[in-house]
């Protein structure tokens, strides 16, 4: 059943969230809340058998719905949504979820993994306070948990009220005031991160990668791999998984994380619960190993070998085991166990070659299937005489 257009309409902010625009336009036709807008979209085809989320659509005949409410178009309001991340969150070779998507086939949405990890929900989200004062609405720049700063006013993000602590929903960011105390969040305080030379830089790359920015200007030299976006972050997460995994053993981080030391709480257990603070240095830190390619992965492979084992112990079942695979998962960790399955993709031919030269620079047992298969390759054979010397050239982007 077509549905008529509101009386009251608006468009899309630049930069806007779906969940803000439907929050805004409900206050604008003076609907107690966006439940409303919901009771209209299900009511309007008696063939549904359940309720879609609004805010996070699951299906073509619910924004096709909204489009009508709205007179904008279906793909606006999907590229407003959390389902704009799905491409570049869902890690290669998973599974993807799709939803039938009119005569063009089908379109991905974020599933349940990704949104648990990766994404803000509409109820405890991330802001920036003077992002607020320009303009009162939820930015999709801040729904991913991996943006932690506002690469405009070059601050990091809030994710409560500093007044009393409490989330804060996008309709509160709509009405400008938290509900439990009151305070106007257009005056909450900005961490000015400007000077933080290398954490902005990440910020803008990552942010680059999810399309919601330009990407940054670096010297040559700095630049990391010539690759898509995609298996760029994808690298860039498992370092940033490697280095929450090992925080409860790793007290005092040496080398080139230092500054984390004392900024990171070590009891840190998931992505999503992080402030920005923690993110933004903890990513700062996992960036560094991109950075400079291929050097500063070998930097952060060399600060990142054998922290969570025991190294008499290693030894022994090495020894033990005689099995290569077994080495490099247990002394490269986390990493290194992600790493013997990426390998196999053609996608990551660049972190294979960067690897194998690291592993036979530092005499660790290449795994056998990778010898075998590349041993005729001309850099494979290189890789045997590669020195791996100390590189300098990260101390520059300290700050």
């Amino acid at each position: 059943m077509p549905l008529k257009p509101l009386l009251r309409r608006t468009n899309l902010l630049p930069g806007e969230s779906l969940p803000s625009f439907l929050e805004r336009l409900t206050l604008l036709n003076f609907y107690q809340n966006s439940s409303v807008l919901r009771w209209i979209c299900d009511n309007s085809n008696k063939k549904q058998t359940h309720l879609d989320n609004l805010f996070r659509p699951k299906s073509f005949q619910t924004f096709s719905r909204l489009s009508q409410l709205t007179m904008i178009s279906t793909q606006e309001l999907f590229d407003a949504s959390d389902h704009y991340f799905a491409p570049m969150l869902t890690p290669l070779g998973r599974e993807k979820t799709m939803i039938p998507w009119t005569n063009e086939g089908e379109k991905q949405i974020v599933g349940p993994a990704i949104l648990q990890r990766h994404l803000h929900c509409p109820n405890a989200v991330q802001f920036c306070s003077l992002c607020l004062k320009e303009s009162s609405y939820h930015r999709l720049a801040w729904v991913p948990a991996v943006s932690s700063a506002c690469l405009h006013h070059k601050c990091l993000l809030s994710n409560q009220c500093s007044n009393c602590g409490s989330s804060i929903s996008i309709r509160e960011l709509i009405n400008k005031f938290c509900k439990n105390c009151k305070a106007d969040l257009r005056e909450m305080p900005s961490t000015y991160v400007g000077g933080n030379k290398l954490g902005m830089i990440s910020q803008q790359a990552i942010q680059s990668w999810l399309s919601l920015a330009l990407a940054p200007q670096v010297p040559s030299y700095f630049k990391w791999p010539d690759q898509p976006p995609i298996i760029m972050y994808q690298l860039l997460d498992k370092l940033f998984l490697s280095l929450l995994s090992c925080q409860k053993d790793w007290p005092e981080l040496p080398g080139v994380f230092i500054s984390l030391s004392k900024e990171v709480n070590q009891t840190l257990k998931t992505h999503i619960k992080m402030s920005p603070y923690h993110a933004f240095h903890l990513y700062r830190a996992a960036f560094k190993g991109i950075a400079f390619w291929p050097y500063g992965l070998y930097l952060f492979l060399d600060n990142y070998n054998l922290r969570n084992i025991n190294e008499a112990s290693y030894f022994n079942d090495a020894i033990y085991f005689n099995d290569a695979y077994y080495k490099v998962a247990v002394r490269l960790g986390a990493f290194g166990a992600w790493f013997l399955k990426a390998w196999k993709h053609q996608e990551f031919e660049f972190l294979l070659r960067a690897m194998v030269r690291y592993l036979a620079s530092r005499t660790i047992d290449i795994p056998y299937k990778i010898s075998i298969q590349f041993r005729d390759e001309p850099w494979f054979k290189d890789a045997a005489n590669f020195e791996l010397i100390e590189i300098l050239g990260l101390t520059s982007f300290e700050k």
